[in-house]
């Protein structure tokens, strides 16, 4: 009778043992479904992060080559008063001479102009301190010729005749910094529309070089225009 009686109960306690096991099982499955899930949601978020570090890292490194490209070897002599940087210039003499007459300029010594790289260069040095444009004559080329009259005379209009490009940039560059300090002004710098040369103009009167890097670390990260 106890047999019968258990025989009679015993297919409802497998098909409740069953139930209750698949019950377990799915509850199993579903929370290692949900670590699965938060596992590579917790992956994708660190290797997000890290490549995200790898890119800014990347982007720094970029910035930081630009500015040592192309930051200008005669500004950054002048700015750190310094003539061993003309070593890395494209044109190591014009770099000098450019710095030993500005220097000549600011401290009114007429001593350093022998320091420039031929006896031309020193004789607008000289006459550029006296604002004698006599000496320009000197010269060889019509553009050198030019650009000596334009510092000397502290007019950069003159440097519109110069058909190089650059070396007319250069001509309104050096005619702008020579009526800065003749001035004594820095308001001067800002008659030239390069933002390098008004940014190293401005560092030059503060003695801060830094004003030249901070514009250039912002041209430098600057997005590249678009093809045309």
């Amino acid at each position: 009778m106890k047999l019968n009686k258990l025989k009679e109960r015993l297919p409802g306690k497998i098909l409740l043992y069953s139930k209750k096991s698949l019950l377990k099982n799915i509850i199993i499955l579903i929370f290692s479904i949900v670590i699965i899930i938060l596992i590579g949601y917790w992956l994708s978020a660190f290797i997000g992060s890290e490549k995200g570090t790898e890119d800014e890292e990347d982007v720094e490194k970029a910035i930081n080559i630009c500015i040592e490209s192309f930051s200008d070897h005669y500004y950054l002599a002048l700015l750190e008063d310094d003539v061993e940087r003309c070593k890395k210039a494209d044109d190591r003499y014009d770099c000098s001479d450019g710095y030993y007459i500005i220097k000549a300029v600011r401290n009114n010594d007429m001593e350093l102009c022998k320091k420039t790289s031929s006896n031309e260069m020193a004789s607008a040095c000289r006459g550029v301190i006296q604002g004698n444009a006599a000496v320009c004559d000197a010269f060889e080329s019509v553009t050198d010729i030019t650009y000596c009259r334009a510092v000397v005379g502290k007019d950069a209009s003159i440097c519109d005749s110069i058909e190089d490009e650059s070396e007319k940039s250069s001509c309104k560059e050096d005619t702008y910094l020579r009526r800065s300090l003749a001035a004594k002004n820095s308001e001067e710098c800002l008659n030239h529309d390069d933002e390098g040369f008004t940014a190293f103009c401005t560092g030059l009167f503060e003695n801060n070089k830094q004003i030249y890097l901070d514009k250039m670390r912002v041209l430098c990260s600057k997005p590249l225009p678009p093809p045309s």
